[in-house]
């Protein structure tokens, strides 16, 4: 019909003007004419389009990162000095989210590894790992670690991923493997001893830990309920007191999830 009006009228005006001009002008309305009800039909396809879209679930599958430090020294006790800012533990797990019924509350299960690392400080009164000062000396251990929690998202996004949110749980881990490693002068150069045998430390280890979280990024806590080492033994052959004190058990970090 528009094809139609547009021919009558442009045999009309070429009667009264220049045809050669009329003519390309005609050529033109004609196609832009012909572009309306195709344009609109774009513009609805595409809104059905967008309309179909998914949306976006909360990620119920992440990948959990801990670095907590050591608070304190070993309860005063100068015989095995710990330096809090370089122990600690650094954990990598997978995390797996099961969201009760109301949406805003669940359950977090992150089996992963987790390094735990004593750091001691080289002082005259030490006598444990060894009773000699070194340039450093550690004790580093890796558990295989299950921590399992119950946390509450006070808010969310639009996706419905937590944006405040807050979590308290325990945790398990089994011991993997532990090392001895020390640096000291000899000869005028800096040597290294690394002994991967770790004697008298305790297989399993447990405990409590808690997040206060906003978006990817939460303030981290853990209290070790049981000990690292089930007696104290030297690496040079000494035996130390049998008072001595446990490391640290409590570490604050923070946690990162992807």
């Amino acid at each position: 019909m528009q094809t139609v009006f547009l021919s009558i009228m442009y045999r009309a005006v070429c009667m009264l003007h220049g045809v050669k001009f009329w003519r390309t002008l005609w050529i033109g309305a004609v196609l832009g004419m012909s572009l309306i009800p195709f344009s609109g039909s774009l513009s609805a396809q595409e809104l059905e389009e967008s309309e179909n879209l998914p949306v976006d679930r909360p990620q119920n599958f992440q990948l959990l990162l801990n670095r907590g430090f050591l608070i304190g020294s070993v309860e005063g006790d100068d015989r095995a000095p710990i330096n809090g800012s370089l122990s600690g533990s650094l954990f990598l797990g997978f995390s797996f989210k099961a969201i009760l019924p109301r949406q805003n509350a669940g359950v977090r299960i992150t089996p992963g590894v987790n390094w735990f690392k004593i750091n001691y400080r080289q002082e005259d009164e030490k006598v444990f790992p060894t009773d000699t000062v070194f340039e450093s000396e550690k004790h580093v251990f890796a558990y295989l670690e299950v921590p399992v929690g119950f946390f509450i998202n006070f808010s969310k996004d639009e996706d419905g991923d937590p944006r405040l949110f807050t979590e308290l749980g325990g945790f398990l881990g089994y011991k993997l493997n532990g090392s001895y490693k020390r640096k000291f002068e000899e000869g005028g150069r800096t040597s290294r001893l690394i002994r991967r045998d770790v004697p008298n430390v305790e297989d399993w280890r447990f405990g409590l830990y808690g997040r206060l979280g906003f978006k990817r990024w939460a303030l981290y806590y853990s209290y070790l309920l049981s000990d690292t080492f089930s007696a104290f033994t030297t690496e040079d052959g000494t035996t130390p007191p049998n008072d001595l004190s446990t490391p640290p058990t409590l570490e604050i970090g923070i946690s990162f999830i992807l």
